[in-house]
């Protein structure tokens, strides 16, 4: 049984092998986790949908796959008994047949029968009902879904999707696909990011030599391989330094004030909450002060318009 990954968003169209649970020859059991897979929106662990022996890996540790991929192969339990069940139970259809003539069909398979409904007819479909469903279904295929990712390296590199070739579920273009596109050279005739003036053309091609000429560790340097995890917060780093705007300011504050109200109550906070007072309560409590004095400041870019929040939400790490 081929174990393919599993669609976990419209949006994700690819993930990364992280670490496989089992080894080749392992016996598993139905819901045991095989494979960590790390995406872009989330890291999880998938479980083998059957009982059996993992026959094979497919996808190494790593390894970048789109969603619908093929990973692993596990013989279920059910693998071998089904031949022979089916054998057994298949009707002796020669010894009651005569040369010559077909058996006749004595009913009809309820998968051929339309769906009895307000206006189901509950009779077999017949051909122009199931020439029409494919038809609208090949329309549907047409419209092709691009995830927001791909989307926005096309726009960074002024590239037609059309063009390039999908290995993703049902042809779908993933990030993979259109960065190999990219690095192929074929797309960098449409560029519109490519500038003439003399000062960026060398910083361009700075840039291009440092693509096509990888570090190599030296005899002092050690090379650690990065993992999945740290591939995609570098890769939405990188993202949020070249998509959105920065800017940056610097004020210095006297916190003298704020020194002395600590040291005036963390003796009975101590006492209160059996924690120590730090300072970063205070941080806190001015920062959302701050923002409902500021709202512009609680809002977040999004390509053509300023996403504004109305609520305050502070994260800490």
């Amino acid at each position: 049984m081929k174990i393919e990954l599993p669609q976990v968003g419209e949006s994700v169209t690819e993930g990364i092998i992280g670490k496989w649970l089992v080894k080749v020859g392992d016996k598993v059991k139905k819901y045991d986790p095989l494979v960590e897979v790390v995406t872009d929106k989330v890291a999880m662990e998938l479980p083998s949908p059957v009982t059996g022996t993992l026959r094979e890996i497919i996808a190494e540790e790593g390894e970048t796959i789109p969603m619908g991929g093929v990973i692993a192969d596990i013989e279920s339990e059910n693998e071998e008994a089904a031949p022979t069940t089916a054998k057994e139970n298949q009707p002796d259809l020669e010894a009651h047949s005569e040369p010559g003539k077909e058996i006749g069909t004595t009913g009809i398979l309820l998968k051929n029968v339309a769906p009895v409904g307000p206006t189901g007819s509950g009779g077999i479909i017949d051909s122009t009902s199931s020439e029409g469903d494919k038809d609208r279904g090949q329309d549907r295929g047409s419209r092709v879904i691009y995830s927001p990712a791909v989307m926005r390296l096309a726009e960074i590199h002024d590239v037609n999707l059309e063009m390039v070739t999908g290995t993703g579920r049902n042809g779908r273009v993933t990030k993979k696909d259109l960065q190999n596109f990219i690095d192929s050279g074929k797309a960098s005739g449409n560029s519109k990011n490519v500038d003439h003036d003399d000062k960026k053309g060398a910083i361009t091609d700075s840039v291009a030599a440092k693509d096509t000429h990888p570090n190599v560790p030296g005899k002092d340097e050690e090379k650690i391989t990065l993992s999945p995890v740290r591939k995609i917060i570098a890769s939405n780093m990188t993202k949020s330094a070249t998509l959105i705007p920065q800017a940056w300011s610097l004020v210095e504050v006297d916190v003298n004030g704020l020194v002395e109200l600590r040291n005036k109550v963390k003796d009975d906070f101590q006492k209160r909450e059996k924690v120590n007072l730090t300072y970063l309560p205070f941080v806190l409590k001015a920062v959302s002060e701050s923002l409902k004095e500021i709202p512009l400041l609680n809002s977040s870019w999004n390509e053509d318009s300023i996403i504004l929040k109305h609520k305050i939400n502070l994260g800490i790490a």
